[in-house]
């Protein structure tokens, strides 16, 4: 059977109770009574004592005793046990493992869940702190609560609150007197103003104007005063002791509420607490056996069934067309350089062309003997003809430099050639020269800059070629 567990490490004693089916019930913690002393023995040897232990073995060897742990949870320095450092989160998690450990193997098993009390006075370092000692030994579920809103939750179960009406809880521990202020709003309470503590001798009974000043002081922070207080909650172990509650009572003239164990008022409240958190749990969880309405889906209009997507493959861009040959392109420039040559007195040939752009160079006809003055004009050298349309033939002809020579000839005596022995003026800056004088073919072809006198015999040396 499931169960839920309310833990309170107080300042100088240690309570837990459990609550199962609606009601809540101590558990025995010491060997003596259900409270446990919160003492901590670190021995030299084995593991550390705790309760009732702690005590016995503390007149043999006072140095490694801890007391008022909790006091010291966030206080940097640590624990000084023979010696040796130990920090207070370390030792109350040695405490809090105890009780969990003690209950478990009461119960048969590990609770439900688990709600710690602290002071209501606490601030969020103190709480953080708290919780990560729960989170170090992976309890769990693990919820922290104020003592003072325990212990009216505790009460609220046997009689009933107003809504929005206050309530003051006042504990009188051993060595100190608590006093909260608290409000109840939709079922739940919640503190109001500034709690009041007072420290007073442990063994000692507090005296009745203290609690009474503390009461006092704990109303006016939070802006109550006593006749608008429902009721006055006393609790703890010193509650047995003395007149407390009838000085209370003729304080704020209100009734004072003492319960049947108020030393564990706080630890019963606490699984009261725990046990109602995991019932909303569980009502805010699904229901089992409950189906859920299916989830609407979309409407979609009926389509085609398709298949399979053929992709088309990219076709190629379109090679450009070769240009047509220019048909002709032979004749046309055949009569072109007829023409060409009759007008220079000699005719080209074309033959066997390396490139449609470049022709083979055209040997000259050798000309007729001419009288002594004549007046020479050489042909244009043949233009280079492009891949492209061929001009016109009219706009191939360039109009040739001339050279105006006195030469006197003479006959001939061999074949192979012929000297020209008479001065050379030129008359032109640019110009080509032609020796027709002779059977051989001779061309000479140069650039003369310089007007002068030429007085070097020209000879042939290139043999004839005869057409």
């Amino acid at each position: 059977m499931t169960y839920h567990l309310g833990v309170d490490l107080g300042a100088t004693v240690t309570t837990a109770a459990v609550h199962r089916a609606g009601r809540s019930s101590v558990v025995m913690l010491g060997e003596h009574s259900a409270a446990m002393p919160s003492v901590l023995l670190w021995p030299a040897e084995g593991s550390p004592l705790v309760g009732d232990a702690a005590v016995r073995g503390a007149a043999a060897a006072p140095g490694r005793v801890a007391r008022d742990i909790r006091a010291r949870l966030t206080d940097p320095a640590p624990f000084l046990l023979d010696g040796a450092p130990f920090a207070a989160s370390a030792l109350l998690g040695v405490l809090l493992r105890r009780v969990v450990d003690l209950t478990a193997g009461r119960e048969g098993g590990a609770p439900d869940g688990i709600v710690l009390t602290h002071p209501a006075a606490w601030g969020v370092d103190e709480r953080m702190a708290f919780s990560g000692v729960a989170a170090s030994l992976g309890l769990g579920a693990v919820e922290l609560v104020p003592a003072p809103v325990a212990v009216a939750a505790e009460h609220a179960a046997g009689c009933a609150v107003p809504e929005g009406a206050a309530v003051v809880v006042v504990e009188l521990g051993e060595g100190r007197v608590d006093a909260t202020v608290l409000r109840h709003v939709a079922g739940t309470f919640s503190v109001v103003g500034r709690p009041a503590i007072v420290p007073h001798e442990p063994d000692a009974e507090p005296d009745d104007r203290v609690v009474a000043g503390v009461l006092r002081r704990t109303l006016a922070s939070a802006s109550v005063e006593p006749a608008d207080l429902d009721t006055v909650l006393l609790v703890g172990r010193s509650t047995r002791m003395g007149s407390s509650a009838a000085a209370l009572a003729d304080e704020v003239a209100r009734p004072v509420a003492t319960g049947p164990e108020p030393e564990h008022a706080v630890a019963a409240g606490a699984a009261r607490l725990a046990a109602r958190r995991s019932e909303m749990m569980t009502s805010l969880s699904p229901v089992a056996g409950v189906r859920r309405a299916p989830r609407p889906q979309p409407v979609v209009a009926d389509e085609p069934a398709t298949g399979p997507v053929r992709v088309p493959l990219p076709v190629p861009a379109p090679a450009p067309a070769p240009k047509p040959r220019r048909r002709g392109l032979v004749t046309v420039l055949a009569a072109a350089v007829i023409l060409l040559g009759g007008a220079g007195g000699g005719a080209y040939a074309l033959l066997g062309a390396a490139a449609p752009a470049e022709a083979a160079p055209t040997p000259l006809v050798p000309a007729p003997t001419v009288p002594a003055t004549t007046t020479t004009t050489s042909a244009p050298a043949p233009t280079p003809v492009a891949l492209t349309a061929p001009r016109p033939a009219s706009s191939e002809r360039a109009t040739p430099r001339t050279r105006e020579t006195t030469r006197r000839t003479e006959p001939s005596s061999s074949a192979s050639g012929s000297s020209d022995r008479n001065p050379d003026r030129g008359t032109g800056t640019t110009g080509d020269t032609t020796d027709t004088h002779g059977t051989g073919n001779g061309t000479d072809t140069g650039t003369d800059t310089t007007p002068g006198t030429d007085t070097t015999p020209g000879t042939d040396t290139t043999p004839a070629q005869l057409w």
